[in-house]
């Protein structure tokens, strides 16, 4: 929302559903990785098998190697992102975000408790990516969800305008916050 101060204010809970929604590359690659490191395990003892009544070149053990690295892989991937999707639900925080022309706050509660006050300047984002209900900000490795609820199509473009993003629209004017934050 626009407040009087013309910034835009938007919270964001840190839920499983924010974290699915991040990680969901990833974790279609890691189904994609188990599922071909599986077909290349089961053709590989199909060929054992056939090899044994029928003379074959040998040779097929790299395969069973390379197959089932890919499939371990694919299953430990897959693992690490499952428990950090578990591990984001089991803290509840919630980020509440003020953006200005030229940065925006944090603020982030945990258990009812501000925890971390921070200031990023626009220009310190090194990537922004949109999916269906977020915009995500990064900092090198930190990402910083924006849930888009809450925000009307105007807000939304602002943000979409000045983190890089295609806009859709019409966009509202935000004030510098030059006196709130130094």
């Amino acid at each position: 929302m626009v407040t009087e101060n013309g910034t835009i204010k938007l919270s964001t809970a840190m839920t499983a559903a924010m974290q699915k929604e991040l990680t969901k590359p990833a974790l279609i690659s890691s189904l994609i990785a188990i599922i071909l490191g599986a077909a290349g395990v089961a053709v590989f003892l199909v060929l054992e098998i056939v090899s044994i009544f029928i003379e074959t070149e040998e040779g097929y053990f790299f395969m069973l190697i390379a197959t089932a690295a890919v499939l371990g892989l694919g299953i430990a991937l897959r693992a690490l992102l499952l428990i950090a999707i578990k591990n984001t639900a089991a803290l509840p925080r919630i980020n509440e975000y003020e953006f200005f022309s030229g940065y925006f706050t944090i603020d982030q509660t945990v258990n009812g408790e501000n925890v971390l006050h921070n200031k990023i300047l626009n220009n310190q984002i090194t990537k922004s990516k949109e999916t269906k209900n977020y915009l995500f900000f990064y900092i090198g490795n930190v990402v910083y969800p924006v849930l888009k609820e809450g925000a009307d199509e105007g807000e939304l473009n602002t943000l979409r305008s000045v983190f890089r993003l295609p806009v859709k629209g019409a966009t509202v004017s935000l004030s510098g916050g030059e006196n709130e934050l130094s």
